[in-house]
Formats: structure tokens, C-alpha cells, sequence
């Protein structure tokens, strides 16, 4: 059904442990996806490996070293065996109620995407245990926290799609899920909000100490700026988009018209 791609961070530390444990929460999902790993930061050759997945150890780097994502949107686009894509942060955790939303799809083309819960996972999970996803559904509605309306940490779309078509942007910089969103508005394809059918768990980690630095991230030589700057005239209203501008909104069974939801 779907090819699930990502760009870790170097396999080290606690980045290690939750990239881990999302990457194996992915291979839960079954069959009905395939799992590519993208880009030579140590230990993903490894991971990869020993998993069992696809591999793109080249996909091009900017001047500041960062893997960029036009390039990998066309390499995994170029080796997928699934109709759809889904481009999604390395500590990430989904469960079964990702591949279910996505069979409720019934657009010839579209951008999904959703709000996740924030929580603190610092140890592997024990995905032995048969029960361990409710485990992790409880911990979530005890300690996880929604995430606010910006920050897409995946998108899910057409193989085909135009959204493919993108800007080339640095990944784990600011802006540029914004611009996916903005873009497809301009396109005419329908952007269905997720948030209230799948529940998809971030693994707090450590922020760059970069990022911590920055108030208005004015900084010309700073690669946290690299994707603002190329967004040009968009730059603005891509940043201003967030889930509160998709069109429909996916609740239960049911895909409704944006204005449509009802809070959960």
C-alpha cells in the first residue's frame, strides 16, 4: 500500500533507541508497506541491513552538508513498489490505524498529513510484548501532549503526485512541510487532516543547538535558514499554512469537508 522513506540522524545515543524504535514500529504495519531508508549518516547502512530495508545512500547534500529532500522525493519515487509514498521524521511511531485511514482514501490524488503527540520515550520498546501497542496508546492519553497546529512530521501522497515536484529543501529545516501544504492548495489537491484518526507518536528528542539560539532565525549563513531562503516570494503564506488549512478533515470512517470536525 504504501512506501514509508525517512532520513535518519547519525544511530547513536538516545537518537539510536527512538529511531529504532520507530523503524520497527513501521515494520509492524506488515505488508502493506515497504520501508526505505535514505542518506550515510552512520549506522543507517547497518540498520538498514539488519532489517532488512531498501537503501539510498546518495541522495545529494546543500553547501552546509544537510540531505536535501527533492532529491530523495524523486530517487524513492524511482524505486517504490507501492501506488503511495510517505515521507516521515525518523521517530516517528505509527500504528495500525495508519494503514487503516489510508484505505479510506478514495482521491485520485491528495496530501495527508496529521498532528502527533509528543512524549518522552527513552528506552527501546518491547515490541515482543502482543499487547505492546495498546500499552503504548495508554502511556500516550496519560503523558503524551497534541502538538500544536504547525510541523508536519510526515505526509503521505500519490507516488505520481505533482507534490513530488518540490523545492530543494533541507531536511529537519524550517518551512518546508509548510510549503508541501501551500503548494498543494495552489495545485487544486485535497489535504486530508489525520489528527483525529490516527494517533502517530513523536519521541522527544534533543533540539540542534542551533535552533535553541534563534528567536527570529535571521541569520544569513545559518543552515536553519537555508529552506526560508529558497522558498522566495512563497515564503510568507508556505509558512503561514498549517493543518488548519486542509480541506477535509478524516474522523472515524467519515472524510469531511474542512469546518466540518467536531472536537474530539
Amino acid at each position: 500500500m504504501v512506501t514509508i522513506f525517512s532520513i535518519p540522524r547519525p544511530f547513536a545515543g538516545h537518537s539510536a533507541i527512538i529511531q529504532r524504535n520507530a523503524i520497527e514500529s513501521w515494520r509492524r504495519l506488515g505488508s502493506g508497506c515497504e520501508i526505505v531508508l535514505c542518506a550515510d549518516e552512520p549506522g543507517t547502512e547497518e540498520i538498514a541491513r539488519e532489517f532488512g530495508l531498501k537503501y539510498l545512500p546518495h541522495i545529494g547534500r546543500n553547501q552546509y552538508g544537510v540531505p536535501l529532500l527533492d532529491v530523495t522525493f524523486k530517487a524513492v519515487r524511482e524505486i517504490a513498489a507501492t501506488p503511495l509514498l510517505c515521507c516521515v521524521s525518523a521517530d516517528i511511531i505509527f500504528l495500525d490505524d495508519f494503514l487503516t485511514a489510508l484505505s479510506r482514501i478514495s482521491f485520485a490524488d491528495f496530501l495527508l498529513t496529521g498532528r502527533h503527540w509528543d512524549i518522552d520515550i527513552k528506552e527501546p520498546l518491547d515490541f515482543d510484548q502482543p499487547d505492546w501497542s495498546e500499552r503504548l496508546r495508554q502511556r500516550v492519553k496519560l503523558y503524551g501532549e497534541l502538538h500544536v497546529q504547525g510541523g508536519a512530521d510526515y505526509l503521505v501522497f500519490p507516488r505520481q503526485s505533482a507534490i513530488t515536484e518540490i523545492l530543494p529543501f533541507a531536511v529537519g529545516r524550517d518551512g518546508w512541510d509548510g510549503w508541501v501544504m501551500f503548494r498543494a492548495r495552489q495545485l487544486g489537491i485535497p489535504i486530508v487532516d489525520l489528527s483525529w484518526a490516527v494517533v502517530d507518536i513523536h519521541q522527544q528528542h534533543q533540539r540542534h543547538p542551533l535552533r535553541k539560539k534563534m528567536v527570529h532565525r535571521q541569520e544569513p549563513d545559518c543552515d536553519f535558514t537555508y529552506n526560508l531562503q529558497i522558498m522566495g516570494g512563497d515564503r510568507a503564506a508556505a509558512c503561514a499554512t498549517t493543518f488548519s488549512d486542509a480541506t477535509h478533515i478524516m474522523q472515524g470512517e467519515e472524510i469531511l469537508c474542512s469546518g466540518g470536525r467536531t472536537d474530539v
